[in-house]
């Protein structure tokens, strides 16, 4: 994936989120490029099947990862 492809599969994703956890997530990415890391979001969205896949069992709230988002930018 080239970094034109990368950026645009980020923007994407970021459309797939909610406004204020966008704009947190869109902060770690900035942040991370400025140190010279090239993040890619994998998946924005998962279905409350796709979660009971992921996660286990039963559906959560607020994913595992999400957590550490909004710890870190409140």
């Amino acid at each position: 994936m080239n970094e034109e492809e990368r950026n645009a599969r980020n923007n994407a994703r970021l459309q797939e989120l909610y406004p204020t956890f966008r704009a947190r997530i869109a902060k770690v990415i900035n942040l991370m490029e400025q140190v010279n890391f090239r993040p890619r979001i994998q998946d924005a969205w998962r279905s409350p099947e796709d979660q009971i896949v992921t996660s286990g069992s039963t559906l959560r709230p607020i994913a595992h990862n999400s957590i550490h988002v909004l710890k870190l930018f409140p």
